[in-house]
Protein backbone atom coordinates (compact mmCIF):
# COMPACT_ATOMS: atom_id res chain seq x y z
CA UNK A 1 0.00 0.00 0.00
CA UNK A 2 2.83 2.40 0.84
CA UNK A 3 4.42 1.73 -2.56
CA UNK A 4 1.05 2.18 -4.28
CA UNK A 5 0.40 5.51 -2.58
CA UNK A 6 3.89 6.93 -3.05
CA UNK A 7 3.96 5.89 -6.72
CA UNK A 8 0.55 7.40 -7.25
CA UNK A 9 1.52 10.65 -5.56
CA UNK A 10 4.68 10.91 -7.66
CA UNK A 11 2.84 10.16 -10.92
CA UNK A 12 -0.02 12.50 -10.06
CA UNK A 13 2.43 15.22 -9.08
CA UNK A 14 4.18 15.03 -12.44
CA UNK A 15 0.77 14.83 -14.14
CA UNK A 16 -0.40 18.03 -12.44
CA UNK A 17 2.87 19.74 -13.33
CA UNK A 18 2.42 18.84 -17.01
CA UNK A 19 -1.17 20.14 -16.89
CA UNK A 20 -0.04 23.35 -15.20
CA UNK A 21 2.62 23.96 -17.87
CA UNK A 22 0.00 23.39 -20.56
CA UNK A 23 -2.41 25.86 -18.94
CA UNK A 24 0.29 28.51 -18.57
CA UNK A 25 1.22 28.13 -22.23
CA UNK A 26 -2.42 28.51 -23.28
CA UNK A 27 -3.17 31.55 -21.11
CA UNK A 28 0.00 33.40 -22.08
CA UNK A 29 -0.77 32.72 -25.73
CA UNK A 30 -4.45 33.71 -25.64
CA UNK A 31 -4.18 36.74 -23.33
CA UNK A 32 -6.86 37.75 -20.78
CA UNK A 33 -9.84 38.05 -23.18
CA UNK A 34 -9.02 34.90 -25.15
CA UNK A 35 -8.32 32.95 -21.98
CA UNK A 36 -11.66 34.22 -20.66
CA UNK A 37 -13.40 32.47 -23.57
CA UNK A 38 -11.32 29.36 -22.88
CA UNK A 39 -12.31 29.38 -19.19
CA UNK A 40 -15.97 29.88 -20.11
CA UNK A 41 -15.89 26.78 -22.34
CA UNK A 42 -14.09 24.69 -19.73
CA UNK A 43 -16.38 25.81 -16.91
CA UNK A 44 -19.68 25.29 -18.74
CA UNK A 45 -18.55 21.92 -20.10
CA UNK A 46 -17.38 20.86 -16.66
CA UNK A 47 -20.65 21.82 -15.00
CA UNK A 48 -22.94 20.29 -17.61
CA UNK A 49 -20.67 17.24 -17.68
CA UNK A 50 -21.88 16.50 -14.17
CA UNK A 51 -25.13 15.36 -15.75
CA UNK A 52 -23.15 12.45 -17.20
CA UNK A 53 -21.56 11.73 -13.84
CA UNK A 54 -24.17 12.09 -11.08
CA UNK A 55 -21.80 10.40 -8.65
CA UNK A 56 -22.06 7.06 -10.48
CA UNK A 57 -18.29 6.36 -10.17
CA UNK A 58 -18.45 6.89 -6.38
CA UNK A 59 -21.45 4.56 -6.13
CA UNK A 60 -19.55 2.01 -8.21
CA UNK A 61 -16.52 2.26 -5.89
CA UNK A 62 -18.70 1.66 -2.84
CA UNK A 63 -20.50 -1.30 -4.45
CA UNK A 64 -17.36 -3.00 -5.76
CA UNK A 65 -15.47 -2.33 -2.50
CA UNK A 66 -18.20 -4.14 -0.58
CA UNK A 67 -18.66 -6.89 -3.20
CA UNK A 68 -15.53 -7.26 -5.41
CA UNK A 69 -17.10 -10.01 -7.55
CA UNK A 70 -19.54 -7.47 -9.05
CA UNK A 71 -16.76 -5.39 -10.66
CA UNK A 72 -17.46 -6.48 -14.26
CA UNK A 73 -21.21 -5.81 -14.49
CA UNK A 74 -21.09 -2.70 -12.27
CA UNK A 75 -18.30 -1.01 -14.25
CA UNK A 76 -19.76 -2.00 -17.62
CA UNK A 77 -23.24 -0.79 -16.74
CA UNK A 78 -22.04 2.47 -15.18
CA UNK A 79 -19.92 3.23 -18.27
CA UNK A 80 -22.88 2.72 -20.63
CA UNK A 81 -25.19 4.83 -18.45
CA UNK A 82 -22.73 7.70 -18.43
CA UNK A 83 -22.22 7.56 -22.20
CA UNK A 84 -25.98 7.83 -22.74
CA UNK A 85 -26.18 10.78 -20.35
CA UNK A 86 -23.52 12.61 -22.40
CA UNK A 87 -26.18 13.64 -24.95
CA UNK A 88 -28.18 15.48 -22.29
CA UNK A 89 -24.99 17.16 -21.08
CA UNK A 90 -24.23 18.39 -24.59
CA UNK A 91 -27.71 19.88 -25.07
CA UNK A 92 -27.71 21.68 -21.72
CA UNK A 93 -24.25 23.14 -22.31
CA UNK A 94 -25.21 24.60 -25.68
CA UNK A 95 -28.40 26.00 -24.19
CA UNK A 96 -26.54 27.76 -21.37
CA UNK A 97 -24.07 29.33 -23.81
CA UNK A 98 -26.97 30.55 -25.96
CA UNK A 99 -28.57 32.25 -22.95
CA UNK A 100 -25.21 33.87 -22.12
CA UNK A 101 -24.90 35.18 -25.68
CA UNK A 102 -21.66 33.35 -26.42
CA UNK A 103 -19.96 33.75 -29.80
CA UNK A 104 -20.11 31.06 -32.49
CA UNK A 105 -16.52 29.92 -31.94
CA UNK A 106 -17.24 29.49 -28.22
CA UNK A 107 -20.25 27.29 -29.08
CA UNK A 108 -18.09 25.20 -31.40
CA UNK A 109 -15.31 24.94 -28.83
CA UNK A 110 -17.82 23.76 -26.22
CA UNK A 111 -19.11 21.17 -28.67
CA UNK A 112 -15.57 19.90 -29.20
CA UNK A 113 -14.97 19.94 -25.44
CA UNK A 114 -17.73 17.37 -25.03
CA UNK A 115 -15.02 14.80 -25.80
CA UNK A 116 -13.96 15.35 -22.18
CA UNK A 117 -17.34 14.15 -20.93
CA UNK A 118 -17.21 11.11 -23.21
CA UNK A 119 -13.67 10.27 -22.12
CA UNK A 120 -14.51 10.68 -18.42
CA UNK A 121 -17.43 8.30 -18.94
CA UNK A 122 -15.07 5.72 -20.41
CA UNK A 123 -12.70 6.31 -17.48
CA UNK A 124 -15.33 4.76 -15.19
CA UNK A 125 -13.12 1.69 -15.55
CA UNK A 126 -10.70 3.29 -13.05
CA UNK A 127 -13.11 2.14 -10.33
CA UNK A 128 -11.15 -1.11 -10.36
CA UNK A 129 -7.96 0.80 -9.49
CA UNK A 130 -9.60 2.67 -6.61
CA UNK A 131 -11.07 -0.45 -5.02
CA UNK A 132 -7.77 -2.29 -5.22
CA UNK A 133 -6.03 0.84 -3.85
CA UNK A 134 -3.91 0.89 -7.00
CA UNK A 135 -4.70 4.43 -8.11
CA UNK A 136 -1.15 4.77 -9.40
CA UNK A 137 -2.40 2.94 -12.50
CA UNK A 138 -4.90 5.71 -13.18
CA UNK A 139 -2.26 8.35 -12.49
CA UNK A 140 0.13 6.66 -14.93
CA UNK A 141 -2.35 6.53 -17.83
CA UNK A 142 -3.44 10.12 -17.26
CA UNK A 143 0.20 11.23 -17.12
CA UNK A 144 0.99 9.52 -20.43
CA UNK A 145 -1.97 11.19 -22.11
CA UNK A 146 -1.14 14.60 -20.66
CA UNK A 147 2.45 14.46 -21.89
CA UNK A 148 1.01 13.96 -25.38
CA UNK A 149 -1.34 16.89 -24.75
CA UNK A 150 1.53 19.17 -23.77
CA UNK A 151 3.41 18.35 -26.96
CA UNK A 152 0.34 18.96 -29.15
CA UNK A 153 -0.49 22.27 -27.40
CA UNK A 154 3.08 23.46 -27.88
CA UNK A 155 2.81 22.75 -31.61
CA UNK A 156 -0.56 24.53 -31.84
CA UNK A 157 0.75 27.62 -30.03
CA UNK A 158 3.74 27.67 -32.38
CA UNK A 159 1.32 27.44 -35.33
CA UNK A 160 -0.88 30.25 -33.92
CA UNK A 161 -3.96 28.01 -33.69
CA UNK A 162 -7.37 29.30 -32.58
CA UNK A 163 -9.62 28.61 -29.61
CA UNK A 164 -11.34 25.52 -31.05
CA UNK A 165 -8.06 23.75 -31.87
CA UNK A 166 -6.64 24.48 -28.40
CA UNK A 167 -9.78 23.18 -26.69
CA UNK A 168 -9.62 20.03 -28.82
CA UNK A 169 -5.96 19.47 -27.90
CA UNK A 170 -6.54 20.00 -24.18
CA UNK A 171 -9.42 17.52 -24.07
CA UNK A 172 -8.76 14.76 -26.61
CA UNK A 173 -5.88 13.44 -24.50
CA UNK A 174 -8.41 11.95 -22.09
CA UNK A 175 -9.54 9.59 -24.85
CA UNK A 176 -5.97 8.27 -24.90
CA UNK A 177 -6.08 7.90 -21.12
CA UNK A 178 -9.38 6.01 -21.34
CA UNK A 179 -7.99 3.58 -23.89
CA UNK A 180 -4.92 2.91 -21.74
CA UNK A 181 -7.07 2.46 -18.62
CA UNK A 182 -9.24 -0.19 -20.28
CA UNK A 183 -6.13 -2.01 -21.50
CA UNK A 184 -4.54 -2.01 -18.02
CA UNK A 185 -7.77 -3.12 -16.32
CA UNK A 186 -8.09 -6.07 -18.70
CA UNK A 187 -4.45 -7.20 -18.65
CA UNK A 188 -3.47 -6.46 -15.06
CA UNK A 189 -6.77 -7.05 -13.27
CA UNK A 190 -8.51 -9.49 -15.58
CA UNK A 191 -11.56 -7.23 -15.69
CA UNK A 192 -14.35 -8.46 -17.98
CA UNK A 193 -16.99 -5.70 -18.11
CA UNK A 194 -20.56 -6.58 -18.97
CA UNK A 195 -23.97 -4.90 -19.13
CA UNK A 196 -26.56 -5.90 -16.55
CA UNK A 197 -29.88 -4.10 -17.14
CA UNK A 198 -31.17 -5.15 -13.74
CA UNK A 199 -28.45 -3.01 -12.14
CA UNK A 200 -29.74 0.22 -13.72
CA UNK A 201 -32.61 0.86 -11.28
CA UNK A 202 -30.40 -0.16 -8.35
CA UNK A 203 -27.61 2.19 -9.43
CA UNK A 204 -30.08 5.04 -9.97
CA UNK A 205 -31.51 4.42 -6.51
CA UNK A 206 -28.00 4.40 -5.01
CA UNK A 207 -27.04 7.57 -6.85
CA UNK A 208 -30.03 9.59 -5.63
CA UNK A 209 -28.36 10.59 -2.35
CA UNK A 210 -24.95 11.07 -4.05
CA UNK A 211 -25.91 13.05 -7.18
CA UNK A 212 -27.09 16.18 -5.33
CA UNK A 213 -23.85 16.54 -3.35
CA UNK A 214 -21.84 16.04 -6.53
CA UNK A 215 -23.83 18.68 -8.41
CA UNK A 216 -24.02 21.22 -5.60
CA UNK A 217 -20.38 20.66 -4.59
CA UNK A 218 -19.01 21.40 -8.06
CA UNK A 219 -21.39 24.34 -8.54
CA UNK A 220 -19.99 25.74 -5.29
CA UNK A 221 -16.40 25.35 -6.53
CA UNK A 222 -17.20 27.00 -9.88
CA UNK A 223 -19.55 29.68 -8.55
CA UNK A 224 -16.94 32.42 -8.43
CA UNK A 225 -16.02 31.81 -12.07
CA UNK A 226 -19.69 31.80 -13.09
CA UNK A 227 -20.42 35.05 -11.28
CA UNK A 228 -17.46 36.78 -12.91
CA UNK A 229 -18.60 35.45 -16.30
CA UNK A 230 -22.08 36.88 -15.71
CA UNK A 231 -21.15 40.20 -14.10
CA UNK A 232 -17.79 41.22 -15.61
CA UNK A 233 -16.01 41.51 -18.95
CA UNK A 234 -14.50 38.47 -20.64
CA UNK A 235 -10.98 39.80 -19.95
CA UNK A 236 -11.84 39.91 -16.23
CA UNK A 237 -12.91 36.27 -16.50
CA UNK A 238 -9.52 35.49 -18.01
CA UNK A 239 -7.77 37.24 -15.10
CA UNK A 240 -9.88 35.36 -12.54
CA UNK A 241 -9.34 32.09 -14.40
CA UNK A 242 -5.58 32.65 -14.26
CA UNK A 243 -5.76 33.41 -10.52
CA UNK A 244 -7.77 30.24 -9.93
CA UNK A 245 -5.32 27.99 -11.82
CA UNK A 246 -2.88 27.31 -8.92
CA UNK A 247 -5.83 26.82 -6.56
CA UNK A 248 -7.44 24.32 -8.92
CA UNK A 249 -4.26 22.29 -9.41
CA UNK A 250 -3.46 22.19 -5.71
CA UNK A 251 -7.08 21.21 -5.01
CA UNK A 252 -6.72 18.38 -7.55
CA UNK A 253 -3.52 17.32 -5.79
CA UNK A 254 -5.46 17.04 -2.54
CA UNK A 255 -7.97 14.85 -4.38
CA UNK A 256 -5.27 12.17 -4.63
CA UNK A 257 -5.36 11.82 -0.85
CA UNK A 258 -9.16 11.76 -0.87
CA UNK A 259 -9.15 9.18 -3.66
CA UNK A 260 -6.94 6.84 -1.64
CA UNK A 261 -8.92 7.16 1.60
CA UNK A 262 -12.52 7.28 0.33
CA UNK A 263 -12.91 3.56 -0.53
CA UNK A 264 -11.24 2.67 2.76
CA UNK A 265 -13.65 4.88 4.67
CA UNK A 266 -16.63 3.39 2.79
CA UNK A 267 -15.57 -0.13 3.70
CA UNK A 268 -14.65 0.73 7.31
CA UNK A 269 -18.00 2.39 8.01
CA UNK A 270 -19.80 -0.90 7.54
CA UNK A 271 -17.37 -2.80 9.78
CA UNK A 272 -15.79 -0.71 12.50
CA UNK A 273 -16.81 2.76 13.69
CA UNK A 274 -13.46 3.45 15.37
CA UNK A 275 -11.57 2.57 12.21
CA UNK A 276 -13.87 4.84 10.22
CA UNK A 277 -13.19 7.74 12.59
CA UNK A 278 -9.44 7.05 12.41
CA UNK A 279 -9.49 7.25 8.61
CA UNK A 280 -11.52 10.48 8.76
CA UNK A 281 -9.01 12.05 11.13
CA UNK A 282 -6.07 10.81 9.06
CA UNK A 283 -7.54 12.51 5.99
CA UNK A 284 -7.84 15.84 7.80
CA UNK A 285 -4.33 15.60 9.24
CA UNK A 286 -2.66 14.73 5.94
CA UNK A 287 -4.60 17.31 3.93
CA UNK A 288 -3.71 20.13 6.30
CA UNK A 289 -0.05 19.03 6.48
CA UNK A 290 0.23 18.95 2.67
CA UNK A 291 -1.95 21.91 1.66
CA UNK A 292 -1.28 24.47 4.40
CA UNK A 293 2.36 25.18 3.36
CA UNK A 294 1.17 25.74 -0.22
CA UNK A 295 -1.40 28.18 1.14
CA UNK A 296 1.30 30.03 3.09
CA UNK A 297 3.45 30.29 -0.03
CA UNK A 298 0.62 31.64 -2.19
CA UNK A 299 -0.35 34.24 0.40
CA UNK A 300 3.24 35.43 0.85
CA UNK A 301 4.55 35.15 -2.69
CA UNK A 302 1.44 35.26 -4.90
CA UNK A 303 2.52 38.48 -6.61
CA UNK A 304 5.99 37.40 -7.82
CA UNK A 305 4.65 33.94 -8.69
CA UNK A 306 2.02 35.48 -10.99
CA UNK A 307 4.58 37.83 -12.53
CA UNK A 308 6.93 34.93 -13.27
CA UNK A 309 4.33 32.49 -14.62
CA UNK A 310 1.80 34.73 -16.37
CA UNK A 311 3.69 37.84 -17.45
CA UNK A 312 2.60 41.46 -17.26
CA UNK A 313 -0.71 40.89 -19.07
CA UNK A 314 -2.13 39.08 -16.05
CA UNK A 315 -0.89 41.44 -13.33
CA UNK A 316 -4.44 41.74 -12.00
CA UNK A 317 -4.38 38.07 -10.98
CA UNK A 318 -1.86 38.61 -8.16
CA UNK A 319 -4.19 39.82 -5.40
CA UNK A 320 -6.90 37.22 -6.15
CA UNK A 321 -4.23 34.48 -6.02
CA UNK A 322 -3.20 35.61 -2.53
CA UNK A 323 -6.81 35.74 -1.29
CA UNK A 324 -7.71 32.40 -2.87
CA UNK A 325 -4.55 30.88 -1.41
CA UNK A 326 -5.96 31.54 2.05
CA UNK A 327 -9.11 29.62 1.05
CA UNK A 328 -7.22 26.54 -0.12
CA UNK A 329 -7.10 24.61 3.16
CA UNK A 330 -10.80 25.00 4.03
CA UNK A 331 -11.69 24.04 0.44
CA UNK A 332 -9.68 20.79 0.65
CA UNK A 333 -11.00 19.94 4.12
CA UNK A 334 -14.58 20.62 3.02
CA UNK A 335 -14.21 18.25 0.08
CA UNK A 336 -12.90 15.42 2.30
CA UNK A 337 -15.65 15.91 4.88
CA UNK A 338 -18.25 15.72 2.12
CA UNK A 339 -16.79 12.40 0.94
CA UNK A 340 -16.78 11.13 4.52
CA UNK A 341 -20.51 11.80 4.76
CA UNK A 342 -21.02 10.04 1.41
CA UNK A 343 -19.08 7.03 2.71
CA UNK A 344 -21.34 7.02 5.77
CA UNK A 345 -24.45 7.11 3.57
CA UNK A 346 -25.40 10.61 4.75
CA UNK A 347 -24.79 12.71 1.66
CA UNK A 348 -28.05 14.61 2.22
CA UNK A 349 -26.49 16.24 5.28
CA UNK A 350 -23.70 17.67 3.13
CA UNK A 351 -26.15 18.85 0.47
CA UNK A 352 -27.96 21.04 2.99
CA UNK A 353 -24.91 22.95 4.17
CA UNK A 354 -23.52 23.18 0.61
CA UNK A 355 -26.75 24.78 -0.60
CA UNK A 356 -26.48 27.35 2.18
CA UNK A 357 -22.85 28.09 1.21
CA UNK A 358 -23.84 28.49 -2.46
CA UNK A 359 -26.59 30.94 -1.49
CA UNK A 360 -24.27 32.95 0.77
CA UNK A 361 -21.47 33.16 -1.81
CA UNK A 362 -23.90 33.93 -4.64
CA UNK A 363 -25.34 36.89 -2.72
CA UNK A 364 -21.87 38.06 -1.70
CA UNK A 365 -20.57 37.86 -5.29
CA UNK A 366 -23.60 39.77 -6.58
CA UNK A 367 -22.38 42.68 -4.45
CA UNK A 368 -18.59 42.15 -4.48
CA UNK A 369 -17.97 41.44 -8.17
CA UNK A 370 -19.56 44.67 -9.50
CA UNK A 371 -17.86 46.63 -6.69
CA UNK A 372 -14.39 45.05 -6.61
CA UNK A 373 -14.15 42.86 -9.71
CA UNK A 374 -12.10 39.68 -9.54
CA UNK A 375 -10.72 40.58 -6.11
CA UNK A 376 -14.28 40.71 -4.80
CA UNK A 377 -14.97 37.26 -6.26
CA UNK A 378 -11.89 35.91 -4.48
CA UNK A 379 -13.04 37.36 -1.14
CA UNK A 380 -16.42 35.74 -1.70
CA UNK A 381 -14.72 32.34 -2.07
CA UNK A 382 -12.66 32.86 1.09
CA UNK A 383 -15.62 33.91 3.20
CA UNK A 384 -17.87 31.07 2.07
CA UNK A 385 -15.10 28.46 2.47
CA UNK A 386 -14.57 29.47 6.10
CA UNK A 387 -18.30 29.30 6.75
CA UNK A 388 -18.44 25.94 5.01
CA UNK A 389 -15.60 24.36 6.98
CA UNK A 390 -17.34 25.27 10.23
CA UNK A 391 -20.59 23.72 9.01
CA UNK A 392 -18.99 20.59 7.52
CA UNK A 393 -16.92 19.88 10.65
CA UNK A 394 -20.02 20.19 12.82
CA UNK A 395 -22.01 18.02 10.41
CA UNK A 396 -19.51 15.14 10.49
CA UNK A 397 -19.35 15.30 14.28
CA UNK A 398 -23.12 15.28 14.76
CA UNK A 399 -23.75 12.66 12.08
CA UNK A 400 -20.98 10.21 13.06
CA UNK A 401 -19.67 11.43 16.42
CA UNK A 402 -16.33 11.89 14.68
CA UNK A 403 -14.25 14.70 16.21
CA UNK A 404 -11.13 16.29 14.80
CA UNK A 405 -7.80 15.14 16.24
CA UNK A 406 -7.15 18.57 17.76
CA UNK A 407 -3.74 17.71 19.23
CA UNK A 408 -2.31 16.58 15.92
CA UNK A 409 -3.77 19.57 14.07
CA UNK A 410 -2.04 21.87 16.57
CA UNK A 411 1.24 20.10 15.75
CA UNK A 412 0.68 20.58 12.01
CA UNK A 413 -0.24 24.25 12.44
CA UNK A 414 2.80 24.78 14.67
CA UNK A 415 5.09 23.42 11.96
CA UNK A 416 3.50 25.79 9.44
CA UNK A 417 3.77 28.69 11.85
CA UNK A 418 7.50 28.01 12.10
CA UNK A 419 7.68 27.77 8.29
CA UNK A 420 6.01 31.17 8.01
CA UNK A 421 8.54 32.56 10.46
CA UNK A 422 11.45 31.19 8.42
CA UNK A 423 10.05 32.72 5.22
CA UNK A 424 9.44 36.10 6.88
CA UNK A 425 12.95 36.23 8.37
CA UNK A 426 14.62 35.36 5.07
CA UNK A 427 12.51 38.00 3.29
CA UNK A 428 13.36 40.67 5.87
CA UNK A 429 17.04 39.80 5.47
CA UNK A 430 16.71 40.69 1.79
CA UNK A 431 16.88 37.24 0.21
CA UNK A 432 15.10 36.97 -3.14
CA UNK A 433 11.78 35.14 -3.13
CA UNK A 434 12.88 32.11 -5.16
CA UNK A 435 15.82 31.17 -2.88
CA UNK A 436 13.58 31.92 0.12
CA UNK A 437 10.98 29.54 -1.25
CA UNK A 438 13.60 26.86 -1.90
CA UNK A 439 15.01 27.10 1.62
CA UNK A 440 11.52 27.04 3.11
CA UNK A 441 10.61 23.93 1.11
CA UNK A 442 13.75 22.14 2.32
CA UNK A 443 13.13 23.25 5.90
CA UNK A 444 9.49 22.15 6.11
CA UNK A 445 10.13 18.39 6.50
CA UNK A 446 12.52 19.18 9.38
CA UNK A 447 9.86 21.36 10.99
CA UNK A 448 7.37 18.48 10.72
CA UNK A 449 9.83 16.26 12.58
CA UNK A 450 10.49 18.97 15.15
CA UNK A 451 6.78 19.33 15.85
CA UNK A 452 6.33 15.53 15.86
CA UNK A 453 3.91 15.65 12.96
CA UNK A 454 5.56 12.64 11.38
CA UNK A 455 4.20 10.62 14.31
CA UNK A 456 0.63 11.55 13.35
CA UNK A 457 -0.22 7.92 12.85
CA UNK A 458 1.18 4.54 12.08
CA UNK A 459 -0.13 4.67 8.53
CA UNK A 460 0.37 0.96 8.00
CA UNK A 461 -2.11 0.22 10.78
CA UNK A 462 -4.73 2.01 8.68
CA UNK A 463 -3.88 0.51 5.32
CA UNK A 464 -2.74 -2.99 6.35
CA UNK A 465 -5.10 -4.14 9.05
CA UNK A 466 -5.52 -7.93 9.04
CA UNK A 467 -8.56 -7.58 11.26
CA UNK A 468 -10.45 -5.24 8.97
CA UNK A 469 -8.94 -6.08 5.58
CA UNK A 470 -9.24 -2.56 4.30
CA UNK A 471 -6.82 -2.94 1.40
CA UNK A 472 -8.08 -5.72 -0.88
CA UNK A 473 -5.67 -7.37 -3.25
CA UNK A 474 -6.05 -6.85 -6.97
CA UNK A 475 -7.25 -10.43 -7.33
CA UNK A 476 -10.34 -9.59 -5.30
CA UNK A 477 -11.70 -7.40 -8.06
CA UNK A 478 -11.02 -9.65 -11.03
CA UNK A 479 -13.49 -11.89 -12.73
Amino acid sequence: MAVSTSTQLAARGVDLLVNAITSIAVLRYLGPAGFGDFILVVTITGLTGLLADLGLPKVAVRRVAQEPSTAGPVIGTVTLMRLILCFGSLAVGQGVLTVMGAAADVHLAALVATTTVIAESLLSVTVVFHVAVRQQNEAAVRLTANVVKLAVVALLVFAHAGLVALVAATNANLLIAAGLAWWVSAHSFGLRPSIDKTLVPELLRDVLPVAPIMLVGVIYLKLGTLMVALLAARSALGIYGAAYQPIEYLFLASAVIVGVLFPLAARAHARDTLQFISIYQLGIDVLVAVILPASVILVMFGRPICRLLYGSGFGGAATPVMVLGAALVPMAVNAWQGFVLVAAGKASVAVRYLLLAVAVQGLADAVLVPAAGVVGAAWGVLGSSILLVVMSTAAVYHAERAPLAAGRLVQVCSANGLLTGVLVILTVLGLAWLPTLAIGSLTYPLLLVLCRVTAIRDVRSIFRSPQHGLAPAASEVTL
